[in-house]
């Protein structure tokens, strides 16, 4: 195979890691294996966020002998933002691309955000992110669980996102000038969202954001996060820290007014098909009506921090959503669920040996509030 040819432009992935020897491996063989059809080139930069398991080793041998240029980096100071900014230091790119470790790249994925950015002359773009799991999980999450295990799927065509959509850095790709003007992302944002921040900078110095609906990813998902007690967890937390920004971008009473707006959303419409959603078993339908109620108990305590500091500080609260303790959350809940189904299983099998019927024996998945707690970590990458 032909060398590409230093004229074809350079993109920089940068993909941050954290703790997740288990998984990747995968995501990096994902990364080595895109297609360029000729059109760029591209190296991989892997920053480890200080991991504390053997990811430094597993790195270093998924990318020994890659095609493409790729390099380990270590980086100690905590949070998303300082370990992307490493990354984006070491980037030799014109483009720079954002992947996480808990994902696949489809094979066309970078060329595909490439072809739409010369499609439409833009500067940043993001595209669709798909969970990898069941459709029965998928249904029984619903729609706002599925949005917080970070799906996207907004628009069917190449298009501008409009309203309060913005790319992630799950499936990002953004021009080097666009860093130039915008600068990094912001480390102060120790709890997460320093994306949404810089995206939300981005358009606001004049950036259009462009969605590319055939640059899929495949996300998936730690079997901790397909419970109720991981989504309670995200939900609050991250309605807490919108409040302290609301405050803060917007002053006081517009978070009072926003948090006034939310409590008779809750009662006028959220309880009312709570309610409906259960008597139908709408599962989906119920989970999202309790995200709902969640994220407004959230904002609550974030707004009444802000109002009042010494009276209302909630330490071991805010202790409790720090964003790094997301991946032990419901971990407990899972492993009790994942017995249940293994005893279920068996019980199963040992009937269909007998000639007995299995179907008065329930699945313990399906009384999960979530789905199933068996993640799809067998599936082989797309």
């Amino acid at each position: 195979m032909n060398a590409p040819s230093n004229d074809l432009p350079l993109v920089s992935i940068v993909m941050p890691t954290f703790n997740r020897a288990h998984w990747v491996a995968g995501a990096i063989d994902s990364l080595l294996n895109l297609r360029t059809h000729d059109e760029f080139r591209y190296e991989l930069i892997v920053v480890d966020n200080a991991s504390s398991d053997n990811t430094a080793e597993v790195v270093k041998a998924a990318i020994e002998h890659a095609r493409v240029p790729a390099q380990y980096v270590f980086s100690r100071p905590p949070g998303d933002a300082p370990t992307r900014n490493a990354g984006v230091r070491l980037a030799k790119g014109e483009w720079i691309a954002f992947f996480d470790d808990d994902q696949f790249a489809t094979p066309d994925w970078l060329c595909e955000l490439l072809r739409a950015a010369r499609a439409c002359d833009g500067r940043v773009l993001g595209g669709p992110v798909h969970l990898d799991l069941s459709n029965q999980q998928l249904e029984a999450l619903g729609r706002l669980g599925r949005i917080t295990l970070r799906e996207i799927d907004f628009y069917q065509q190449l298009q501008p996102y409009t309203g309060k959509h913005l790319p992630g850095t799950g499936n990002a790709l953004v021009h080097r000038e666009v860093f130039d003007e915008v600068g990094l992302f912001d480390e102060s944002m120790t709890m997460g969202g320093s994306d949404f921040n810089f995206f939300r900078a981005a358009r606001e110095h004049g950036h259009e954001l462009w969605y590319a609906p055939k640059a899929i990813i495949r996300h998936r998902i730690e079997p901790n996060r397909l419970t109720s007690a991981y989504h309670r967890w995200d939900a609050m937390s991250g309605s807490s820290f919108q409040a302290t920004s609301d405050c803060e971008q917007h002053g006081k009473w517009y978070a009072t007014a926003s948090a006034s707006a939310r409590i008779a959303r809750v009662l006028a419409v959220t309880m009312p098909n709570l309610i409906w959603a259960a008597a139908t078993r709408n599962r989906g339908e119920v989970f999202s009506r309790r995200i709902q109620a969640w994220r407004t108990t959230g904002y609550l305590r974030g707004l009444l921090k802000a109002l009042f500091p010494r009276l209302c500080k909630q330490t071991d609260y805010f202790k409790s959503i720090d964003f790094r303790l997301g991946r032990e959350v419901g971990k407990k809940e899972a492993e009790q669920t994942a017995e249940k189904v293994e005893k279920a299983e068996r019980v199963n099998a040992s009937n269909e040996k007998t000639g007995a019927s299995s179907s008065s024996v329930r699945n313990p998945m399906m009384d999960n509030n979530v789905a199933a707690t068996t993640s799809m970590q067998g599936r082989q990458q797309p």
